[in-house]
This record gives C-alpha cells, sequence and structure tokens, in this order.
C-alpha cells in the first residue's frame, strides 16, 4: 500500500499541526461548495476515502480530540454493515451528528466508473445517492470517484443524480 494513501494518527496530528503552524484554516467542503472562504486566506480540508472501520475508531476519536471537521466519502453499500471492514450507517448517524464528521458518496460500489456501461453506473449513482440521503437525512451530497476515475460522460451521470460536487483524486 502506497504511503500517500494512509497515515498514522502521529503523522495525521503533526501534519494537521504543521498546516495551522503555517497560517492554514481548516474548512469543509460543504463551507467551500457554499462560498464561505475568504479568498485572502489560506485553508486545507480534511478528506478521507472509502469508510474503513478505522475512520470510525480512530479517526474519530481524533478530529473530536483535535476539534477538526472531517468529510469522509464512503462506499455507500458497505454502510450496510455487510462487511466488518467498514463502519455502517449507524455509526455514520453518530460521526455526522457530532459535527465533526460529514459523510458523502464513494459511489454504491469502489469500482472504475468509467469501466461499467452507462445504464449501470446511473443506477449505481443514483441509489448510493437516494441510500444517502435517506438513511443520513442529508440534502447536500457530494461524491468522489473511486481511483479518481471519471469523464464527462461519469460527470453528466453523476449530476443527473444529484451530486452537488464531484472530486477527484489528483494525479502525481
Amino acid at each position: 500500500l502506497s504511503p500517500t494513501l494512509y497515515t498514522t494518527p502521529e503523522r495525521f496530528r503533526e501534519n494537521i499541526n504543521d498546516l495551522l503552524a503555517l497560517g492554514f484554516e481548516p474548512l469543509t467542503l460543504e463551507q467551500y461548495y457554499n462560498g464561505e472562504a475568504d479568498p485572502d486566506k489560506k485553508y486545507f480540508i480534511v478528506t478521507i476515502d472509502d469508510g474503513y472501520l478505522n475512520n470510525y475508531e480512530i479517526a474519530y476519536p481524533l478530529l473530536q480530540e483535535m476539534q477538526l471537521h472531517a468529510d469522509i466519502f464512503c462506499v455507500v453499500q458497505d454502510l450496510s454493515g455487510g462487511r466488518n471492514s467498514h463502519f455502517t450507517y449507524d455509526q455514520a448517524r453518530e460521526m455526522e451528528e457530532s459535527g465533526y464528521v460529514s459523510i458523502y458518496s464513494h459511489n454504491l460500489l469502489h469500482e472504475r466508473a468509467t469501466s461499467m456501461p452507462s445504464a449501470e453506473l446511473s443506477s449505481m449513482f443514483s441509489t448510493a445517492y437516494h441510500s444517502l440521503s435517506q438513511e443520513l437525512k442529508k440534502k447536500t451530497l457530494f461524491l468522489a470517484y473511486p481511483y479518481g476515475d471519471h469523464n464527462k460522460e461519469t460527470y453528466q451521470l453523476a449530476k443527473r443524480a444529484g451530486y452537488k460536487l464531484q472530486l477527484v483524486q489528483a494525479r502525481q
């Protein structure tokens, strides 16, 4: 596993403290989307992908301790409790209610969006969107593409499903 795809609790604390020491302020994706960022300030947004159980067991307590918000993009099908390696809807609700976490979509399944037929992808986007909306009582949902895999068609399908903001992984 690439070290650019994970962190440790110690490195997380150190990275956040470094950003704060450099004058960056925390911002949520929803604040960014709503235009609440002052162009004269420097910001950082904490995002976490996949919805692994360690997001709940390790990251969530750290966020509470540091009084910091994170936006977690979870594989929506895994929230139903079928995989012990991922957190559940109950845990997602708890994190959301705390104010330290917002839960968003990493699609229904963790698959490359451009590798599936349009009708199937459209159905997955829609199912994930409606499931999260219903279970978490959310009105504004964002999507982070698994593997950052997207194109113009996936953008249109996600937009049609209702996603207001779509994020991709920057390639280095």
